[in-house]
């Protein structure tokens, strides 16, 4: 059986994408912020996916929270960070974002 890896919500960004993936922390501490940030990494394929060779769909990616409350806020945040990332890619005429940020 496979070790679940613990983070720091400081290293998100950093994070090897690959396996499962566990957020336990505290209230306020960013958790949330740290779900978006790593779905938004597989779907647009930023930073270290380790061994995965391309993007995922979102039927693909499963995330885990306990309230409703908490699934919108989630829901609504990657669909205001996808708009904003897109306005900006638009403004770089940016065409592909396989592997790579504007």
């Amino acid at each position: 059986m496979k070790k679940i890896q613990s983070i720091s919500t400081n290293d998100v960004v950093n994070l090897p994408l690959s396996g499962k993936i566990l957020i336990e922390a505290s209230a306020g501490t960013g958790k949330t912020f740290s779900l978006i940030i790593i779905y938004l990494r597989l779907i647009l394929g930023i930073g270290k996916i380790s061994n995965i060779h391309r993007t995922f769909l979102i039927k693909e990616i499963l995330v885990v929270t306990f309230t409703e409350h908490s699934k919108e806020e989630i829901k609504n945040r990657i669909k205001k960070y996808i708009f904003e990332f897109k306005k900006i890619c638009k403004k770089k005429k940016v065409t592909t974002l396989y592997y790579n940020t504007c």
